[in-house]
């Protein structure tokens, strides 16, 4: 009778060790492949061995508790701070420029800009409008762009109502992209920024850092602004406006995150967008995608 327990709590034990060894091997092989550039040969060799052994000591398994899920995703996100350490902006002046609200009809005309200039932005997409482009986020990524999150549907009244609400959305909008496209997720713009005032609005029990922390447990990181184009002020903004309040938001910062949006009224975005590709460069900027690499510009962060 002993033998059998102690056989069961054996079996219990080897598939309790497999699943770890999974979640090592994702952990493993994300990190991997965002510092292999970065490692010399041998260094590069031994991480090779280390997923090779990992691998072969894999058994099929086919169901992962929400647990193990969470637990995955954790240790992704505590691997992506390990291996990516945050950019100083000492090293030089950077702009991020971002494009929210996508994708749309106005989207290939922003790509084509950035294209002509050799510069790349980052374009946090809602989930709803994934259907049917799955093209322009294709050639975001063959392009060189990133994509991140910007929930489903971005109604403030729905994912603001709760937690699970807005984890759903995010987790939802996750999955229509990789679905279409086969792109991991790992950046999240809050609809608002991380500072609105909706939280209160729709969930005045909830605490700012149970929503700040939950992009974290999904292994994602949350970016805002330090620079707003206006374009989504309500009101009729021209090309010179447009420039005009992107430039005068870039004095005296060595890193800039630019808020645009490339929704179908947005004409005047497009219009402005080579001015302020060229000034940015002329001032000395490099204009780059949002990658784990980058500085997230934060107006909340958790504390």
């Amino acid at each position: 009778m002993v033998k059998k327990v102690n056989s069961k709590r054996e079996k219990r034990l080897r598939q309790l060790m497999t699943l770890i060894i999974a979640a090592a091997v994702s952990v493993l092989l994300n990190g991997f492949f965002m510092v292999y550039s970065y490692l010399s040969h041998q260094e590069i060799n031994e991480l090779e061995a280390q997923v090779v052994q990992l691998q072969e000591e894999i058994t099929d398994h086919t169901t992962v508790n929400d647990e193990l899920i969470m637990y995955i995703s954790e240790l992704e996100y505590k691997s992506s701070q390990l291996y990516c350490p945050t950019l100083n902006p000492t090293q030089g002046k950077i702009a991020y420029l971002t494009f929210d609200d996508g994708p749309t009809s106005l989207t290939p005309k922003v790509l084509d800009v950035l294209k002509e200039y050799n510069v790349h932005a980052t374009f946090f997409v809602n989930g709803v409008k994934v259907k049917g482009n799955a093209e322009i986020l294709k050639r975001m990524i063959e392009e060189g762009h990133t994509i991140g999150n910007h929930t489903t549907t971005h109604k403030y009244e729905t994912l603001y109502s709760s937690l699970d609400n807005l984890k759903s959305e995010i987790l939802d909008t996750n999955y229509r992209v990789y679905e279409a496209t086969g792109y991991t997720v790992k950046a999240f713009r809050f609809p608002g920024g991380s500072s609105n005032t909706q939280f209160m609005t729709y969930s005045p029990d909830t605490p700012l850092n149970s929503w700040l922390s939950m992009i974290h447990e999904l292994g994602m990181e949350y970016y805002d602004w330090n620079v707003s184009s206006l374009d989504a002020s309500g009101t009729y903004k021209s090309a010179d406006q447009i420039y005009e309040a992107v430039i005068n938001g870039t004095k005296n910062k060595t890193q800039i995150t630019v808020l645009m949006h490339d929704v179908p009224n947005n004409q005047t975005t497009l219009e402005a967008l080579p001015r302020i590709i060229e000034t940015l460069l002329e001032q000395g900027y490099s204009i780059e995608a949002l990658t784990p690499n980058s500085k997230a510009i934060q107006h909340k962060t958790v504390s």
